[in-house]
């Protein structure tokens, strides 16, 4: 698969024909605010807005932690941004790491109860795009 953008915080890769308002981010390792990881952020904020992105398939697999510090920030920043240039739906699938369960938990929790985007969890990549799709399809009828 081709990437927009990679570094140690995430793949971001190249939207599917098919589907050009998904964008799929596979989100890793241990998150703390530093200037990777913004970078990381920065790139996905910028793509989401450059491709007019509508559904974010966030896959969480590999992510480990998100420290308080930076979910403080995807909850004050990221997601409120995210918004403002047009995603309306995130689909995530659960890291594979406990604590970064938890973490992921917290998070979603504290965007349902802020009322920003709608966030679902998923089981796997493949049932993530069909979701993506059959959402798409039923917001242009």
């Amino acid at each position: 698969m081709d990437y927009l953008f990679q570094n140690d915080y995430c793949r971001i890769y190249t939207p599917k024909p098919d589907l050009p308002e998904v964008l799929h981010i596979a989100w890793v390792g241990y998150w703390e605010v530093n200037e990777g990881l913004v970078a990381a952020l920065n790139a996905s904020l910028d793509i989401i807005a450059a491709r007019k992105i509508k559904v974010l398939i966030s896959d969480c697999r590999e992510l480990d932690v998100l420290t308080d510090e930076l979910s403080n920030h995807l909850q004050t920043q990221w997601y409120p941004q995210a918004q403002e240039r047009g995603l309306l739906l995130e689909l995530y699938l659960d890291s594979e790491d406990f604590v970064g369960q938890i973490s992921l938990e917290m998070l979603f929790s504290d965007v349902a109860n802020s009322a920003q985007l709608q966030t679902l969890a998923v089981d796997n990549l493949t049932h993530a795009f069909e979701f993506a799709a059959t959402y798409l399809s039923t917001r242009k009828t």
